[in-house]
């Protein structure tokens, strides 16, 4: 009987073994690759082409579209008396 108990015990500690070790030996998973961005999402501010109106807002507007610039930002400034104008 004695016997019969050290075997099982010995099988039992075996698998635990394998098991662990086949566990172990798996790679973690990989994350998955981040989107790029759309091609038109870079963008930037150009506070100088909307003051001035003519040839140099046409000009630097489509000097900015040929370098893949696809957004122009407005800063809106709250601490600014002109930005309450509209009120």
């Amino acid at each position: 009987m004695r016997r019969l108990a050290v075997v099982i015990f010995v099988i039992v500690l075996l698998a635990a073994a394998a098991a662990t070790s086949a566990y172990a030996a798996k790679p973690p998973a990989a994350k998955p690759p981040a989107a790029a961005p759309p091609r038109d999402f870079f963008g930037m501010v150009s506070e100088d082409a909307f003051q001035v109106i003519g040839d140099y807002r046409q000009m630097t507007l489509a000097t900015q579209a040929s370098l893949g610039v696809g957004l122009l930002r407005q800063t809106f400034d709250w601490s600014s008396r002109s930005a309450m104008n509209w009120i």
